[in-house]
């Protein structure tokens, strides 16, 4: 057991404290900055967080954010508020994935089943936990939400994971990496079954495939390439009556992404 004077030595900060890293987010501004900078409340979940965390699902990560609710609109349908407002369509909160909104343009709800990203692909999320609609539109009124995955040379080699649980849950991951020429590519294939519980019907079963790659084209251009693709069903609830019979809902989404990146050279650190 560490005596009071030993423990208050291992819980005093050190001068490496005042020298780690300070984060950078571009979802405030749509312009990379610190997040000491930054005029608005943020929450950012890294790899070292969503790693320690035992959550299954984005949603279930968005429950580590201050300010934010996860519940679930139906067995099936899970939603994500702030401060409590919101209904089962979770509309006024922006969602990106790589800075691309994935909401619904019909109803500018996000189907949190169809993302069609696997936790094990994430490098962080960006949460602006205040009104945003200045850089990301009326959508934003409730604040911002940006999921960054990793880069494809960060996930070379094969992956494989297999969750299995009560309730007859089950989640499988598969992952396959590397590079071809100038291009490093990365594919993920997500399986994703809930069977809910009795005499309800609120089951799922979800497929999800993502392409992920960057191709160089020069010292200073790489261009992003993301593809995906993701359908399934899920129930819709009810308690299987006559006059409510089992009905489900099919879901099917695909979304595709190309991004050119140039990198200009910091002339600042050029000294003549």
């Amino acid at each position: 057991m560490l005596s009071s004077t030993s423990a208050l030595a291992v819980e005093t900060p050190s001068e490496l404290d005042f020298f780690a890293p300070i984060p950078t987010i571009s979802i405030a501004t749509r312009l990379p900055g610190e997040v000491l900078d930054t005029p608005a409340a943020v929450t950012i979940l890294d790899r070292e967080i969503i790693q320690a965390s035992s959550a299954l699902t984005i949603p279930d990560l968005l429950r580590l954010v201050p300010g934010l609710q996860v519940a679930h609109a139906t067995g099936a349908l899970l939603t994500v508020t702030r401060h409590g407002v919101g209904d089962q369509l979770g509309r006024r909160l922006e969602v990106m994935v790589n800075g691309n909104a994935v909401y619904l343009a019909t109803n500018a709800s996000v189907d949190w089943n169809m993302l069609g990203v696997a936790i094990e692909d994430i490098d962080r999320i960006e949460v602006v936990r205040s009104p945003n609609a200045p850089a990301f539109g009326g959508n934003a009124m409730f604040g911002s939400i940006n999921i960054i995955t990793r880069k494809p040379f960060e996930l070379a080699g094969a992956y494989l994971r297999a969750t299995g649980g009560s309730i007859d849950t089950a989640i499988g991951v598969a992952r396959l990496g590397g590079r071809m020429g100038a291009l490093d590519a990365v594919g993920t294939v997500q399986y994703i079954e809930d069977n809910g519980f009795d005499l309800v019907n609120d089951d799922k079963r979800i497929n999800n495939l993502r392409l992920h790659g960057t191709l160089d084209l020069g010292s200073r251009d790489s261009l992003d390439i993301e593809i995906g693709y993701s359908d399934g069903e899920a129930g819709a609830d009810g308690v299987g009556s006559a006059i409510e019979p089992f009905r489900d809902f099919k879901l099917r989404d695909s979304y595709q992404a190309l991004t050119w990146r140039r990198t200009e050279p910091n002339l600042s650190l050029i000294h003549i």
